[in-house]
């Protein structure tokens, strides 16, 4: 709970923004919301499925190697800082779709 006081003013805390919490009895750090929107428009958009058929074909590639592949193919539209875009994709892509993990029975050896 916020305390409105003097010792709001050595916080650089305004009186009313002190106010709205106590009265939200709330942190403002619990007050932010989830991000969800996108702020740009998403630069693989319309190759995604070129991707994918290439990591269900070689489930092995790494992303830095794809991205290679695609500066290779098209110089002009895609820059280096693109990179971690397209590894973050692939881990959610793999995460999906990716083989299962082996299951291991444990054996019970009795002499």
């Amino acid at each position: 709970m916020v305390k409105i006081s003097k010792s709001n003013e050595k916080r650089d805390l305004d009186e009313k923004t002190a106010r709205k919490y106590r009265k939200q009895g709330k942190l403002p750090s619990e007050l932010k919301g989830d991000h969800v929107w996108q702020t740009r428009k998403d630069p693989f958009g319309d190759i995604w499925d070129g991707m994918k058929l290439m990591l269900e074909i070689n489930p092995g590639l790494e992303a830095k190697i794809l991205f290679g592949d695609l500066q290779r193919r098209q110089p002009d539209r895609f820059a280096d800082g693109q990179l971690r875009t397209l590894q973050r994709w692939v881990k959610h892509r793999r995460a999906i779709d990716g083989s299962p993990k082996e299951i291991f029975f444990t054996q019970i050896h009795k002499p």
